[in-house]
C-alpha cells in the first residue's frame, strides 16, 4: 500500500498521554508504514534476471504477439471476461493497455514489441466487440462518457466500501454474542443458575 503523505500532513497530533491524569490515552496506529518501503538502491543489489521482464522475451515479433493474443482471446475463460467488461463499456483502449501491459510484465514481449503491437491488438478487440454484438462500444479513455463511467466506478467502490463496513460490524456483533451449541442453555437458564 502506497504512502499518502498529503493524508499525513492533514492529520492532526494526538496526544498520548492525558495531562489531567497522566494515563495513556488511546492512541490508534496509523495504517502506512512508513519503513514498508524498499531501501534505495534496492534494485541494483538484488540478483539480475529475478523478474520475467528482466529476461528475454518469448515472443520477439509484432507478429507473434498479435497471433499469441488472437489465441488467447478464445480461451472460453478469458472470452467470458472481455464480454462481461465490453459490455460494462470499459473502453477498448483501457483493455488494450492492461493486456499488453500484462504480456510484458508476464516476460512474454519486450517494452518495443508492446508499443508496436498495441493497435493490433486494439483493432482485435473491437472485432471481438462487433462479433459479441456489444450495442455501446467505446473506443478511447478520453470519451465524453468517462466522466460518467468514473462516477459510475467511484459509487460501486464507495457503496462496496460501505457493504464492507456493515459487514464488519455485524461480524463484531457476532462475536460477542454468547452462542453455545445446540443442547447450551440459552440465556434465561443461565441467569437461573
Amino acid at each position: 500500500m502506497a504512502y499518502n503523505f498529503q493524508e499525513f500532513l492533514n492529520k492532526k497530533p494526538e496526544q498520548p498521554i492525558s495531562n489531567e491524569t497522566g494515563e495513556l490515552g488511546s492512541v490508534e496506529e496509523s495504517p502506512y508504514n512508513r519503513f514498508d518501503t524498499p531501501i534505495p538502491g534496492e534494485s541494483l543489489a538484488d540478483t539480475p534476471g529475478n523478474s520475467p521482464w528482466e529476461r528475454p522475451p518469448r515472443i520477439s515479433t509484432v507478429d507473434e504477439a498479435a497471433e499469441y493474443v488472437w489465441r488467447q482471446f478464445f480461451d472460453s475463460n478469458k472470452l467470458k471476461r472481455i464480454h462481461a467488461l465490453l459490455d460494462m463499456e470499459v473502453p477498448i483502449e483501457a483493455l488494450t493497455r492492461v493486456i499488453v501491459f500484462t504480456g510484458f510484465i508476464e516476460g512474454m514481449w519486450s517494452v518495443d514489441v508492446a508499443h508496436l503491437v498495441a493497435p493490433i491488438v486494439a483493432q482485435q478487440l473491437l472485432v471481438l466487440a462487433k462479433k459479441l454484438k456489444i450495442k455501446k462500444i467505446r473506443i478511447g479513455l478520453k470519451d465524453e462518457k468517462d466522466l460518467e463511467f468514473s462516477s459510475k466506478a467511484v459509487k460501486i467502490k464507495s457503496s462496496m466500501d460501505r457493504a464492507k463496513k456493515v459487514g464488519e460490524k455485524v461480524g463484531e456483533q457476532i462475536q460477542k454474542t454468547d452462542v453455545g451449541g445446540l443442547m447450551s442453555p440459552n440465556k434465561r437458564d443461565k441467569e437461573v443458575m
